[in-house]
């Protein structure tokens, strides 16, 4: 019998869309920032905030890339995501590197933060009491972080009033009595406004009420955090003993209105040297002549107002290129060189269509959709009426990614 071989061919492989990710670019990213962070205070470390499968860029690689640079600290939202940095690090003793989980675990995973050496964070007493049970049960010691609510009400020990902030001192004290299974290494906060707003300062002002309270009885956790990306780049007094970086890493600065406060030393931070990490292309796979009058696209929304020359891309809304990037401009290489080329049409599930009246387009040309610079991630996420943090994330499984130094 005839032997068939079958592989599994991916949207690389047959030239229909695929993201370039420059992990040189993630370094770079990295330490710009790091050094940023350092020249006001040295002991500060960067933590790489690599969550949502390294906001759509692929924790393996990106963990692996930021570990051989120095990154020695790291944080995901949930145990799988931390699990994956463990793994993805099994080529060297990566016991020096905290991977710390911003979100939720079920109690019943006590053993397999153990097994991975992955640091939880506590949110409330309900929490923390059942946390510890299981790793009471799994006879393991596990480390935690304990998250302060500042403001933002989503997760954390309350600390929106004095009375509060007072009250969370004292269940954070009670932890050290009362949980001998944890060993309480961290307390943070989030702030929720740092990139456009003023709110901030009052959330630092309710953490630190937290802070001094267990500083004044001798229970103050030795890892203190609150910043996070434009916190980085604008209130250097939050540094504390880490800074969370998460956007800054991919290239993407947060767009801070100036009508914000600032500290002055927030100007400084040098966005320009900051590259994009993922470049998402397609190909062209059709031209033809659309004649005056006839629609295009979903809808029958756009008619050429004269004859013009469209070209299909096979990429779509089910690639992570939303609907909501109707009417952006891409960019088209040819052999006689780039062009700007603006959506035509409604974006398909599969496929879209840009106009190339007069252009020298043919099939098999490349098409980049984002990232030929840092501004133009942001640029498509404001068109669609969201952020920059939103658009590499959204680019699905489906599309490889193809990784280069």
């Amino acid at each position: 019998m005839k032997q068939i071989d079958y592989f599994s061919p991916t949207s690389a492989d047959n030239r229909r869309v695929w993201a370039q990710i420059d992990l040189d670019a993630l370094v770079n990213n990295y330490i710009v920032s790091r050094d940023y962070i350092h020249a006001h205070n040295p002991n500060t470390p960067a933590v790489a905030v690599i969550k949502a499968d390294a906001y759509g860029h692929g924790i393996e690689a990106c963990a692996r890339a930021l570990y051989d640079c120095g990154c020695r600290h790291f944080a995901v939202a949930c145990a799988e995501e931390g699990v994956a940095i463990r793994e993805a690090l099994s080529y060297t003793d990566s016991s020096d590197a905290l991977v710390l989980i911003l979100g939720y675990t079920t109690p019943e995973y006590a053993a397999l933060l153990d097994r991975y050496a992955l640091t939880q964070t506590l949110f409330c007493a309900d929490y923390a009491k059942d946390l510890h049970a299981a790793a009471k049960a799994a006879n393991v010691k596990l480390p935690v972080h304990v998250k302060i609510d500042t403001g933002m009400h989503r997760i954390g020990y309350p600390a929106f009033t004095p009375e509060q902030a007072a009250q969370t001192v004292l269940e954070i004290a009670s932890l050290y009595e009362q949980c001998d299974a944890f060993e309480i290494q961290g307390l943070f906060t989030h702030l929720s406004d740092a990139d456009s707003g003023n709110f901030c300062y009052e959330q630092w002002q309710r953490y630190l009420l937290v802070k001094q309270g267990l500083e004044a009885i001798g229970k103050c956790p030795p890892i203190c955090h609150a910043c996070n990306s434009p916190g980085c780049m604008r209130y250097p007094e939050t540094y504390l003993d880490g800074v969370r970086l998460g956007a800054l890493l991919f290239g993407v600065a947060p767009a801070i209105p100036p009508e914000v406060d600032r500290n002055p030393m927030c100007n400084l931070f040098p966005a320009h040297l900051l590259r994009p990490v993922m470049r998402l292309q397609t190909s062209v796979i059709h031209t033809h002549t659309v004649a005056a009058g006839e629609p295009v696209g979903y809808g029958a929304l756009c008619r050429a107002d004269h004859d013009r020359t469209i070209a299909t891309l096979s990429a779509g809304y089910a690639d992570g290129w939303l609907r909501a990037y109707a009417n952006t401009n891409v960019t088209l290489h040819t052999a006689q060189g780039d062009f700007t080329v603006p959506m035509v049409g409604r974006i398909c599930m599969d496929l879209c269509m840009v106009d190339v009246t007069g252009l020298p387009c043919r099939p098999g040309d490349t098409v980049t959709l984002f990232g030929n610079d840092v501004q133009s991630i942001a640029s498509l996420a404001k068109h669609a009426g969201s952020i920059a943090y939103e658009v590499p994330c959204l680019v699905t499984a489906r599309v490889p990614r193809i990784y280069h130094k």
